[in-house]
C-alpha cells in the first residue's frame, strides 16, 4: 500500500510533491491508524483509508456521477485529505470483557494534545501547502471533506458542498469509511 500511495502521488508530477513525500516519511503517516475504533483502526489504516477514498472518488467520476475532473486534482485531494491525523494516535491498553473475563487489549488512542490545534480540514490544507500549491477548489475540497460531520458553520459547509470537487471528496470519504472499509 505504501508503494502504491507514493507512486500515485509521484505520478501527479506536482512541484514540491517529492518534498512532501520526504516529509511524510519522517512522520507516522504510513503506520498510523485512520481512527481509534471506526474505519482503519489498525496499523497502516491511514494510508489504506486514503487509498480507499481515492479509489471511491475515481469510481464515482467514471460512473458519470460527477463532471469530468482532472485525475491529478482528485488524487491530491483524496490521498492527502487526512494528513492532519499525523501524530494524533498512540497505542494503549484497555480492559475488555472477553468470554466473561476481563483481559487487557491493545487499542489505538486519540492524542488530544496538539501543539497547533487547528481544525481537521484546515490543518490538512495548512500542512499540504507547506510543500505544494493547491488551487482554491482543492483547498475547499480538503477543508470540507468531513461535510456536516464536523463541528462547523453549517452555512459555510453547505456553500462549500456546492463545489463538485468538495462533494466528490466528501462522498468518497463516506463511501470508503462507511461502506467499503466497515468497522474493524
Amino acid at each position: 500500500m505504501k508503494a502504491r500511495y507514493i507512486n500515485l502521488l509521484k505520478e501527479t508530477k506536482v512541484a514540491g510533491i517529492d518534498e512532501l513525500l520526504a516529509w511524510l516519511e519522517t512522520t507516522d503517516f504510513f503506520s498510523s491508524p485512520a481512527s481509534t475504533q471506526y474505519h482503519g483502526a489498525h496499523e497502516g489504516g491511514l494510508v489504506e483509508h486514503s487509498l480507499a477514498v481515492r479509489d471511491a472518488a475515481h469510481k464515482l467520476r467514471l460512473a458519470g456521477v460527477f463532471p469530468a475532473m482532472w485525475t491529478v486534482t482528485i488524487d491530491l485531494c483524496t490521498l492527502l485529505h487526512d494528513v492532519c491525523k499525523i501524530g494524533r494516535y498512540r497505542k494503549g491498553t484497555r480492559n475488555v470483557k472477553i468470554d466473561g473475563r476481563w483481559e487487557q487489549k491493545e487499542v489505538w488512542e486519540y492524542v488530544p494534545e496538539d501543539d497547533f490545534p487547528y481544525g481537521h480540514g484546515e490543518k490538512s490544507v495548512d500542512l499540504i501547502c507547506r510543500f505544494i500549491e493547491l488551487s482554491d477548489e482543492e483547498k475547499l475540497a480538503i477543508r470540507w471533506h468531513m461535510g456536516p460531520w464536523e463541528d462547523c458553520d453549517k452555512r459555510a459547509c453547505s456553500k462549500a458542498m456546492e463545489h463538485p470537487l468538495t462533494l466528490l471528496v466528501h462522498m468518497a470519504d463516506m463511501m470508503a469509511s462507511k461502506m467499503c472499509e466497515g468497522r474493524d
